[in-house]
């Protein structure tokens, strides 16, 4: 019983990650417009995304 208690905790564990998004948008500091096609990528990952048109990005963990 004990380690199906573990396993399942784990299993909770790796959902909720899974369901963690971080969302913004990227302007430039001095003119504040948007800056398309700029990337923003999860520190120490490979995973990442691109900021569209308005400066907007959506980067799911």
């Amino acid at each position: 019983m004990k380690h199906l208690i573990h396993v399942l905790f784990l299993f909770s564990f790796i959902a909720a990650k899974a369901q963690l998004t971080i969302h913004g948008y990227v302007i430039d500091a001095e003119t504040k417009q948007a800056m398309p096609g700029t990337t923003i990528v999860e520190g120490g990952t490979t995973n990442g995304t691109i900021s569209d048109i308005d400066g907007k990005f959506r980067l799911y963990l």
